[in-house]
C-alpha cells in the first residue's frame, strides 16, 4: 500500500481529486471538490499515492482547536478509491485521522469497511428505495397511511412541477422562516442560493415544489443525483403543506418519474416531520451508516468543541 499524506487544501489538485472520486464505485456528489468547497470554508485530505485513494476532511478551528465535522448539506463522506477499499486500508486512513485530530464528527458512508477499536462508531439510520420496478408494484407496497396520506394530499388539488424557480424557493422559506440549521437564513441565505445555484449549473440536482389550489407554492424539494442514486437532500415547507401531505405528494411524483430505471433513492433529511416511519411507509429499506464521534480533549472544552 503506497503512503498515505495528509495534504492542505491548497495543494490538492481539483482535476485528479474528481476524478478519484468520478472512478470510485462509491463515490458522490457530495465528495466533489466544487461541493466541498461550496459548503466548507476549508477542507483537507489525506490521500494515499497519486489520488490512488482519497478522504475528505471538512476542517474549522473552535477556540483554537482544529474539529473535523459534517457541513450543512454534507451527510456522509468517506474513503474512495476506484479499486476495492479493504479493510487495512480503512485502518491506514483512521489510524492517521486520529493521530492528527483530537476531536472529529464524521459521518462515513456504508461502502467504507470500518475496522474495530480505532474509534467508537455511532450506528445510523436513513432510507433506501430501488425504482426498478414498475410504479404501480411499488405503490403495492405503500403502508395505508401513506397512501390515504398521499389521497388526501390529491383531494386538496396539490399539482407537482419540476424546475421551480430559485428566487420562488428562497421566499418560500424567508417567508416562512424556515431552517435548516443556524446558518441557513442568515446573510440573505447566501448558501442556500450558492448551493441551488451549483447542483443546477452542473446538472447535479431537481428541484420539485408543490402548489396549492390557488397556485401558492407551499412545498420545495431538492434531489441530489449521483450516477444512478439519488439523494432527497431536503425539503422546505410551509406548516400547511406538511399538514396537507405536499411533501409526501413530492416523492410519489419522483417514484412514479424514475420507475423501472436502475435508480436508488436514498431519503436522509431527517427533522420533526420526516421520519422512520414516512420513509418506511414508500416501502424504502433501512440502512446503516457509522458516525465517528470523538474527542480526547479536557472534558472541561468538550460541551464546546462537540
Amino acid at each position: 500500500m503506497s503512503s498515505i499524506e495528509y495534504v492542505n487544501h491548497k495543494d490538492i489538485v481539483n482535476q485528479q481529486w474528481d476524478q478519484c472520486i468520478k472512478s470510485s464505485f462509491n463515490g458522490t456528489v457530495e465528495a466533489f471538490s466544487w461541493y466541498l468547497n461550496l459548503l466548507c470554508d476549508q477542507w483537507d485530505a489525506l490521500i494515499e499515492g497519486d489520488y490512488k485513494a482519497v478522504m475528505p476532511l471538512p476542517v474549522r478551528k473552535k477556540f483554537g482547536h482544529p474539529v473535523i465535522y459534517m457541513p450543512p448539506f454534507v451527510n456522509q463522506l468517506g474513503i474512495y478509491s476506484p479499486e476495492q477499499i479493504t479493510m487495512q486500508k480503512s485502518a491506514a486512513f483512521l489510524a492517521n485521522l486520529k493521530k492528527r485530530f483530537r476531536t472529529i464528527n464524521y459521518n462515513i458512508n456504508k461502502y467504507t469497511p470500518l475496522p474495530k477499536g480505532i474509534f467508537p462508531l455511532q450506528r445510523e439510520v436513513y432510507y433506501e428505495l430501488d425504482l426498478i420496478r414498475p410504479y404501480l408494484k411499488t405503490v403495492r407496497d405503500y403502508s395505508h397511511t401513506c397512501r390515504n396520506r398521499l389521497h388526501d394530499a390529491a383531494d386538496r388539488k396539490y399539482s407537482v412541477i419540476r424546475g421551480v424557480a430559485l428566487n420562488d424557493l428562497i421566499s418560500l422559506v424567508k417567508k416562512n422562516k424556515i431552517m435548516f440549521n443556524a446558518a441557513i437564513l442568515s446573510d440573505d441565505c447566501k448558501l442556500l442560493r450558492m448551493l441551488i445555484s451549483s447542483v443546477l449549473r452542473y446538472k447535479t440536482g431537481e428541484l420539485y415544489g408543490a402548489y396549492n389550489q390557488v397556485n401558492m407554492l407551499g412545498c420545495v424539494v431538492l434531489f441530489l443525483w449521483s450516477d444512478n442514486s439519488v439523494i432527497m437532500l431536503f425539503t422546505a415547507a410551509t406548516e400547511e403543506a406538511i399538514a396537507e401531505n405536499a411533501h409526501l405528494l413530492i416523492y410519489d411524483r419522483f417514484i412514479e418519474k424514475y420507475s423501472e430505471t436502475n435508480v436508488t433513492l436514498s431519503f436522509q433529511f431527517r427533522d420533526a416531520y420526516h421520519s422512520a416511519e414516512i420513509y418506511a411507509g414508500f416501502g424504502a429499506t433501512e440502512s446503516i451508516y457509522r458516525r465517528i464521534h470523538y474527542s480526547r480533549l479536557p472534558f472541561f472544552l468538550k460541551p464546546f468543541l462537540d
